[in-house]
């Protein structure tokens, strides 16, 4: 079972990765999934269109 510990410093670090390739990160948090007073949450990458 994961359990939330460090600083954030590895969310911000994909963060800024994305920006230099002009992505975003987006995060969803469902609190209606609630289980073992936890929500489920997912994280999001959004990739622009490779050119040709």
């Amino acid at each position: 079972m994961l359990e939330p510990e460090g600083t954030g410093f590895g969310l911000y670090l994909a963060q800024f990765i994305a920006g230099c390739f002009r992505s975003q990160i987006r995060v969803f948090q469902d609190m209606s999934r609630q289980r073992s007073g936890r929500y489920w949450t997912e994280f999001a990458i959004e990739l622009p269109k490779a050119s040709t």
